[in-house]
């Protein structure tokens, strides 16, 4: 097992793959505007394939979506909040 960080960025979505059975820890700021999300995996497990969406403020949801809330992060130099959801169903 390691901690492995992935470079998000403000796609509307995206798509990583990652050992299955891996674990979300966090998404945060790094180095000013660079959002990272850093995940508990073991890099012996399949991979799969996850998708991330990331949904701003005051925008509709899908209701067809199956999400799970994974973080949000306040961006310093753009001024704005995003927030990350794994696409889950």
């Amino acid at each position: 097992m390691k901690i492995t960080k992935y470079k998000l960025n403000t796609d509307e979505e995206q798509h990583f793959d990652i050992p299955g059975g891996a674990v979300i820890l966090d998404i945060q700021l790094q180095y000013a505007d660079d959002i990272v999300m850093w995940v508990l995996q073991d890099d012996e497990a399949p991979v799969v394939k996850r998708t991330f969406i990331i949904i701003e403020e005051d925008v509709d949801m899908s209701p067809n979506m199956i999400l799970t809330y994974v973080g949000s992060v306040q961006t310093h130099l753009v001024k704005n909040t995003h927030h990350f959801f794994e696409v889950t169903g």
